[in-house]
């Protein structure tokens, strides 16, 4: 979904640049680098998640229920 709704900025800005309209622009471009800034927050959760995720030695991890 982000990348579609990036794509989908990506072309308004392309419209914009070629209608010369500074307010498609400049409001597709600062909505393009949030969407890249929450690509990148999540490619960086998700290499911490793999990483935290050290193999075991074979046995399952105990889950204790709190009820």
């Amino acid at each position: 979904m982000l990348t579609l709704f990036g794509m989908g900025v990506g072309l308004w800005f392309v419209y914009g640049y070629l209608r010369m309209s500074r307010p498609i622009m400049l409001a597709n471009g600062l909505t393009g680098l949030q969407i890249l800034l929450i690509l990148g927050l999540k490619v960086r959760h998700a290499t911490k998640a793999s990483r935290s995720e050290l193999p075991t030695s074979g046995r399952s991890p105990i889950v204790l229920d709190p009820q």
